[in-house]
């Protein structure tokens, strides 16, 4: 019902990428003015946010602790040298492009890495990484499962649903790929949404303030 500037953060840049096009899609249902910015850097989406949620997984938390070794000298946004369509069709299947040849975004998705500790243990180191940014007037929603409460602040929490079962989370990535095709009825996953406690959870700080 009212305008926001929605900013996600994942250190995995193909589900960033996933839950960015899953988020555009949503809004253009609402008719609203809403804008929608990602970024794989906390600081680039924290800074300055009036209301923070916070839900780090594993695999984000261990990409955030060892992200993927691009030299620093590495020209961002430099194109490469240009290759006619008739060169790159003659690869050589048997000898895969280097590595340091790849774009930036490409490391970023195939990067495995590889950060000592336990589950619990590395959400916790992220989770210090991912509030630093966060101002001390910012109302925080905490989502984490299983993981130690960020220290210092206030925090809220929800109570959670039951855990997936195995089937359900291999089901999880097709069902919200569905989403952004448009089948099944979109309207089911915004109807979804109006009832959720996160829902809530933004109407009351809104009144609030």
């Amino acid at each position: 019902e009212r305008d926001l500037e929605i900013r996600l953060f994942d250190a995995n840049e193909e589900r960033l990428d996933l839950m960015d096009r899953l988020m555009r899609q949503a809004l253009e249902h609402t008719g609203r003015g809403h804008l929608v910015a990602s970024d794989s850097d906390p600081a680039e989406v924290l800074t300055e946010a009036d209301a923070v949620i916070l839900c780090v997984g594993e695999d984000c938390a261990r990409r955030l602790l060892n992200p993927p070794p691009i030299a620093e000298d590495e020209a961002e946004d430099e194109p490469g040298e240009k290759v006619s369509l008739l060169e790159m069709g003659y690869g050589d299947p048997n000898r895969p492009t280097k590595r340091s040849d790849l774009s930036r975004h490409t490391q970023s998705i195939i990067h495995r890495p590889v950060v000592e500790g336990s589950r619990d243990e590395l959400i916790k180191l992220a989770l210090e990484t991912v509030m630093k940014p966060i101002s001390s007037d910012a109302a925080v929603l905490n989502l984490q499962r299983g993981a130690s409460q960020p220290q210092g602040r206030y925090v809220e929490t929800l109570n959670w649903p039951p855990e997936l079962d195995e089937m359900e989370r291999q089901l999880l990535p097709h069902r919200i790929l569905r989403w952004i095709g448009g089948e099944p009825s979109f309207f089911e996953l915004i109807e979804e949404g109006r009832q959720s406690p996160v829902k809530q959870w933004l109407d009351e700080i809104t009144r609030r303030s």
